[in-house]
């Protein structure tokens, strides 16, 4: 049976090891002596954004299982979810000057292909 995967749901996927990185970036700017840091709330995950339906596309796509776009409305949850939940990096991206990687090299770099 193919697999069926919500498409009217966008995110920004986040590879946990690239979050990690960051989060050592942001703690490095701690100086202990001087009691000083960057401050305030630092969105922060890979570049781009996807449906969950892109998501599992790209993840299945060397597999020979089928996928197919649906509604949220087809998965019933106790919590509803917001259609788009995408963050912005932009406090980060302009402290830093350097953005994550996208999510799909994220993902490649997560299965080793």
């Amino acid at each position: 049976a193919p697999l069926k995967v919500a498409d009217d749901q966008i995110g920004s996927p986040t590879y946990t090891k690239d979050l990690a990185n960051a989060i050592k970036v942001l703690l490095s700017t701690i100086n202990y002596q001087l009691s000083t840091a960057l401050y305030g709330v630092y969105h922060i995950t890979n570049s781009g954004y996807c449906s969950w339906y892109e998501f599992a596309k790209q993840i299945i796509q060397i597999s020979n299982l089928k996928l197919i776009p649906v509604k949220s409305e087809q998965f019933p949850r106790p919590a509803k979810r917001p259609h788009n939940s995408r963050l912005e990096n932009f406090v980060y991206n302009e402290t830093f000057r350097k953005p994550l990687r996208s999510w799909k090299e994220a993902v490649k770099d997560y299965l080793k292909l």
